[in-house]
């Protein structure tokens, strides 16, 4: 019998309100035995080197607590937009993150980079050439991720972005053969996330979890939302899956690592 608790339970950085040793601690003894790397938060610097400085902190009391660091989520905003239309802009966001790629290996084992394949808002009339310009960065991307030993997976993404249905992360990840996905059960506003599921099946190495009312994304709680959890993680299983159960809450909500713990095992208790 497929068990879900088989799944170790981790986090996003960005939900976290220091990277004190305290706060992996608690972490920790808490039952979470896995950690992303992400932005946001208390890490709001748009360049390399702010981040590069909150994560070696990270880095450092996740080794100090024992807990794992299993994915690096890369930067997505207007300076690191791979999909950009000017084409300086990509080549310098290109530049951004593989400078980031090189530093997670350079100090962590990590092997799974998460990339947004376009910053927003996309144009209709523009979005042919957004796809285009992203997939010839991610190949860029991919081709270091294999040098590092490590992989590409790209997220599903809400409104406007790229990714943000089946077909449109279809393309995108026709881009390479090495790529694989990032599946974020709050981001999706068209298709269904166990259609998603369906559709990309073994690709999907990494999860973002959260809960949300289709409108938007909104990072909540499991069981605060829509979603259907014991079909979306039945899925997940019968798919392969064997990575974390990866939270990624908002930070606005009060959300304490005893309820995610909470939220962890009522999932577990379905299967």
């Amino acid at each position: 019998m497929i068990k879900l608790s088989n799944n170790p339970l981790a986090i996003s950085s960005s939900f976290l309100p220091s990277a004190d040793y305290e706060v992996l601690k608690e972490c920790k003894d808490n039952g979470i035995d896995m950690l992303e790397l992400s932005i946001g938060g208390v890490c709001p610097g748009m360049e390399n080197e702010v981040i590069q400085s909150h994560w070696l902190k990270l880095i450092d009391s996740c080794k100090k607590a024992d807990i794992k660091l299993w994915s690096a989520h890369l930067s997505f905003w207007d300076p690191y937009d791979i999909a950009s239309l000017d084409k300086e802009v990509r080549k310098k966001a290109i530049e951004r993150q593989l400078d980031m790629m090189r530093f997670v290996r350079e100090n962590t084992d990590i092997k799974i980079f998460v990339i947004h394949p376009s910053y927003e808002p996309i144009e209709p009339d523009k979005r042919f050439i957004h796809t285009e310009n992203a997939k010839a960065s991610i190949r860029i991307l991919a081709d270091e991720a294999e040098r590092l030993g490590a992989e590409l997976a790209v997220e599903c993404l809400p409104r406007t972005c790229l990714a943000n249905t089946i077909e449109d992360t279809a393309k995108i990840v026709s881009a390479d053969f090495r790529l694989r996905v990032c599946f974020d059960t709050n981001h999706l506003l068209t298709d269904t996330n166990e259609d998603f599921i369906k559709a990309f099946g073994d690709k999907i190495i990494t999860i973002h979890v959260s809960d949300y009312d289709r409108i938007n994304e909104r990072h909540l709680l499991p069981y605060e939302g829509v979603n259907d959890w014991k079909m979306i993680f039945s899925l997940l299983l019968k798919s392969g899956y064997t990575g974390p159960v990866l939270f990624e809450l908002t930070d606005k909500k009060g959300y304490t690592i005893p309820q995610i713990k909470a939220c962890y095992d009522k999932l577990c208790s379905q299967f």
